[in-house]
């Protein structure tokens, strides 16, 4: 699908994920490996819409916005709704290789030209399995 599963395989904090896992549930190394490995062959375009939209809108300003009482419950619910879609749509065109309906998208983000150039940043992870 979209992630390559020996890849992920290789990456030193989702090694330690495994054997935290592992021992969390009394399973070995492998048998969680496996179950992950299922899990990434099965992940649909749903789940990486809202998988998007906690990583990139969620935990961050916005959040930190609500945590303030700057936005309401109902403002949250209304943004995410609107975040989830968008991407999905996005990723959706973008898996049937609609690139001449992605255009228009794309054209449109013009308006972010004086946005500063994006960063590639992962979660900070290493914390949460050791």
């Amino acid at each position: 699908m979209y992630l390559k599963g020996e890849r992920i395989m290789q990456n030193t904090t989702f090694n330690k994920m495994v054997k935290s896992t592992a021992k969390k549930n009394g399973k070995t190394e492998t048998e969680v490996k496996e179950f992950l490995k299922g899990l990434l062959n099965s992940i649909t375009l749903e789940q990486m819409a809202c998988a998007l939209t906690h990583f990139c809108f969620r935990n961050g300003p916005v959040e930190d916005m609500h945590a303030e009482g700057k936005l309401s419950q109902a403002d949250m619910k209304k943004l995410n709704k609107y975040c989830n879609n968008k991407l999905y749509t996005f990723l959706t065109l973008l898996k049937n290789n609609e690139m001449e309906r992605m255009l228009p998208h794309i054209y449109l983000c013009k308006d972010g030209e004086g946005w500063d150039k994006p960063e590639f940043q992962l979660y900070d992870l290493e914390d949460k399995f050791r």
